[in-house]
């Protein structure tokens, strides 16, 4: 018997499978109270935690550390709700930047790394019966694959530009930038230099795949994104100026902690998130975050060359 397997299911396949192996990171466990009043803050600088998430499934064998269930989700919705917190995108970081909004007492940002089907299928109609918004950091190809085909299973699909379209509309979801096609295991992994390849190909090559992202999400939803989301962690003193000279006012990194905010623009970039595992409550989870670290802005000349964060899994 011959069996005919779809390329695109597979293309969808692998990615899954490296979103549950191959993402470099290590996810270190503390413990505390997301209560942050306790831990005293300069004046006029406020504390935003994030949150990073990436998969949801109600049930599977990729349940893991990037993928956990819708009810996992709920409850973290509802702890954040039960103590007072007020979800902001990265647009209310700008706007309060250039002098133009406040923030609230208790922001705290949601943000889905990836652009998985389950964000649209479960994180979405959460977020609307909770009175809530989040970010969510696309990968163009296989948005652009999967806007494109029928053949889709829930366990790997990614979102296409119609369901992206909904959610932009709503006001419930802002899209950012995630690389259009760096985010597989290929030679590269995020934006690391290949072996041989001068500073010249690099930022052409970066350049090239970053852009394609705008483009896309402008012809598409005729908007561009402001924030660039790091893949794997990887960050580079290049890259980090690429994304600048692109125009990006934010970026986000997988490094761990609380960023503190004064109304800088210089604070938007590289803020740092923590990562959503299965299979703990979100007490622990929540507790976790509270006792990160607290971070002021970095100037880009003092920076580390890579990775910013070191994750192994």
């Amino acid at each position: 018997m011959i069996i005919k397997i779809n390329l695109r299911i597979l293309a969808g396949l692998f990615a899954a499978i490296i979103l549950a192996a191959l993402i470099p990171y290590s996810i270190k466990t503390v413990s505390a109270s997301i209560d942050n009043s306790h831990i005293p803050a300069e004046d006029n600088t406020i504390e935003l935690p994030i949150l990073m998430y990436h998969h949801m499934l109600k049930s599977s064998k990729l349940l893991g550390d990037y993928t956990i269930t819708p009810t996992e989700f709920e409850n973290d919705l509802k702890y954040l709700k039960e103590h007072g917190y007020t979800t902001v995108q990265v647009q209310d970081l700008i706007s309060f930047c250039n002098g133009e909004s406040t923030l609230p007492e208790k922001p705290v940002m949601i943000t889905f790394d990836d652009g998985y089907e389950s964000v649209y299928e479960y994180a979405y109609p959460l977020l609307k019966q909770y009175g809530m918004k989040a970010v969510v950091s696309i990968i163009g190809y296989y948005t652009d694959l999967y806007s494109k085909t029928e053949e889709k299973h829930i366990n790997y699909s990614h979102l296409t530009w119609t369901q992206l379209r909904e959610m932009v509309e709503s006001s419930v979801f802002e899209i950012q930038n995630h690389t259009y096609n760096m985010h597989g295991n290929n030679t590269r992994r995020g934006l690391r230099k290949k072996d041989g390849e001068t500073e010249e190909e690099y930022c052409s090559a970066i350049s090239a795949d970053l852009l394609q992202v705008q483009n896309e999400v402008k012809r598409n939803l005729g908007i561009a994104p402001t924030t660039f989301t790091y893949p794997f962690g990887y960050i580079t003193k290049t890259s980090k100026q690429i994304i600048r000279d692109l125009g990006f006012q934010a970026s986000f990194s997988c490094e761990e902690g609380i960023n503190v905010l004064s109304g800088n623009p210089e604070e938007l970039y590289l803020l740092m998130r923590y990562n959503r595992v299965h299979n703990i409550s979100t007490e622990q989870f929540m507790n976790k975050v509270s006792k990160g670290k607290r971070r002021k802005p970095i100037p880009l000349a003092q920076q580390q060359e890579e990775p910013i964060a070191s994750y192994t899994k």
